[in-house]
């Protein structure tokens, strides 16, 4: 599919709708999606020039970012609006010669106004939609009314389903339902379609240090989409829905992200099992004197974002401020889902949702589906 924006387009507006089940992470989602663009921590040519010209819309991101991720009070609380936040950014893509989206066949110039429709309902809620005479009947206040207005005003749309995660029961058979009536075009059509596995940092917890390493290779990736897909008949029955060799059907990509990340330091996991809350927004505090050995000296120590580090008697009087957590954290390719919405362009670690329907049609085991597919689909 060929998607072209040009410089006559910038400054318009463009939507995106994203749908998921209950706790799937797509609130997070937007809230690490500035720090991973900033970072250069995407799945792109880290040549290619995006940035936030749109400074409401920065000052939504870091509304969210207090909120969902931990980041320091001092900034702000982030506000529920209902069944559908809309997140208005903007996004200028810069025209570097090396950039990944300057092709022959594909353009993408200057500034967009991006509208994020993060649709708050699960889909269990959405296996409520019993037909087009009953959604024309709703009133405006009904959160299904809501849903349909997102969907049908979306240009592409997001995904989101945690990695190795199956539906919940009651969602099932709304996800299944859901995807047909948008293959059917019940909301309109759509130039993208990305699936973004979300939560992928806890599959990693028992790597440690190697966590990050292990994450990135790209038969782990593979194994974890098909293993998704494979395990939630479901999950699959919705995604085989999406599925069409129409000429104009929209592109279907999947990616494995994660809000709360890695950390920067050592690689790994950004996740306190413990409280399910990301490490790297610990405050810093002094502990006790305490000696490490019976047999030495004291040792005061201050642990910031999850390090304990020692400290002198006069930092120990002085605490710093809390830290702000982008100093410790990385978010991984959280800005990519949204980067191939708008371009239709995928990064290097997304694969097409045909390659892993094939391959279970083909009754092709996981891990043969192998690096060399990984590469050639990227």
């Amino acid at each position: 599919m060929k998607t072209t924006f040009s410089k006559e387009s910038a400054h318009s507006n463009y939507h995106i709708a994203m749908i998921g089940g209950r706790k799937s992470g797509k609130t997070t989602l937007c809230a690490s999606l500035h720090q991973n663009l900033i970072a250069r921590a995407h799945g792109y040519s880290p040549n290619m020039i995006a940035r936030f010209p749109d400074a409401n819309g920065l000052n939504q991101l870091e509304k969210l970012f207090a909120d969902k991720l931990g980041a320091p009070k001092t900034t702000f609380k982030a506000e529920s609006t209902g069944p559908v936040r809309e997140i208005n950014i903007g996004i200028d893509f810069g025209t570097s010669k090396w950039s990944l989206f300057k092709k022959s066949d594909h353009e993408l110039q200057g500034y967009y106004q991006i509208t994020i429709d993060d649709l708050r309902d699960d889909f269990d809620l959405m296996g409520e939609f019993a037909s087009e005479q009953q959604i024309g009947e709703l009133s405006d206040n009904n959160p299904l009314a809501h849903f349909k207005q997102s969907l049908t005003n979306a240009n592409s749309l997001i995904i989101c389903q945690p990695a190795l995660q199956k539906l919940a029961p009651s969602e099932s058979t709304g996800f299944i339902r859901l995807m047909s009536d948008i293959a059917t075009g019940r909301f309109g059509s759509f130039q993208n379609i990305i699936i973004a596995f979300t939560k992928y940092e806890r599959i990693f917890t028992k790597f440690g240090a190697k966590a990050f390493q292990k994450a990135i290779k790209p038969n782990t990736i593979l194994e974890t989409i098909a293993t998704t897909i494979h395990q939630d008949n479901g999950f699959e029955t919705g995604l085989r829905a999406l599925m069409s060799n129409e000429e104009n059907a929209p592109n279907l990509y999947a990616i494995p992200v994660s809000s709360f990340g890695f950390l920067r330091q050592n690689g790994a996991p950004n996740l306190n099992k413990m409280t399910e809350t990301p490490i790297s927004t610990l405050a810093p505090l002094v502990e006790e004197t305490r000696p490490e050995n019976p047999l030495n000296d004291a040792v005061k120590k201050m642990q910031i974002a999850g390090f304990t580090i020692p400290v002198s008697d006069e930092q120990a009087k002085n605490v710093s401020p809390v830290p702000h957590p982008s100093t410790h954290w990385l978010p991984f390719l959280t800005a990519d889902p949204f980067l191939a919405a708008v371009s239709g362009q995928p990064s290097q670690f997304m694969i097409p949702v045909s390659n892993f329907i094939s391959a279970l049609d083909h009754g092709l085991k996981i891990e043969n589906l192998g690096k060399d597919e990984f590469q050639q689909s990227a």
